[in-house]
């Protein structure tokens, strides 16, 4: 990158890191009527912006020091994605939004139990036949104490135990 643009980049990260660090409590409200916004800014610059801002502002620090709670807002892009009228997103949106998270989070250990538990993940759908490893690495159950909505239990795979092939939109 060149010299402005890496000043321009530690720049805009001092001042949102200073920003984050006077906050008792983030609460983010996300939405785009473009999904694809950003699909035309190179991958360079991209990865420039996320090493050099969001990692320090918001994973380092946001993350692992304040309250926060992040909300992305349903939007029409949103409701295409999923093959659905805005409307019909919308509604089925909100419901997940405003459930029992705490019904959720006893339903959800079951399945961290067997995550932490297990060695093998295969993943088959259509166009998509891929294995890897999750032993040692843990599962992590979001029951709705910092994204809404949420309900994912999360892992990753063992770095190089990948195997397969996977297509998505």
């Amino acid at each position: 990158l060149r010299s402005a643009t890496k000043a321009f980049l530690d720049t805009t990260a001092a001042i949102e890191l200073f920003a984050m660090k006077q906050v008792q409590a983030y609460v983010g409200l996300r939405g785009s009527h473009n999904v694809s916004e950003l699909s035309d800014v190179p991958g360079d610059r991209m990865s420039a912006y996320q090493e050099t801002v969001v990692k320090p502002v918001s994973l380092d620090y946001r993350v692992n020091q304040t309250k926060w709670c992040v909300l992305r807002w349903p939007t029409p892009s949103m409701a295409q994605a999923a093959n659905m009228s805005t409307e019909a997103f919308e509604n089925f949106y909100f419901d997940v939004c405003t459930m029992d998270y705490r019904r959720m989070a006893k339903a959800m250990e079951p399945l961290a139990k067997r995550m932490r538990a297990a060695d093998q993940v295969r993943l088959v759908a259509p166009h998509t036949d891929l294995t890897f490893s999750i032993k040692g690495i843990g599962a992590r159950p979001c029951e709705g104490l910092r994204n809404i909505p949420d309900g994912e239990v999360f892992s990753c795979p063992v770095k190089d135990s990948v195997n397969g092939a996977i297509q998505f939109n």
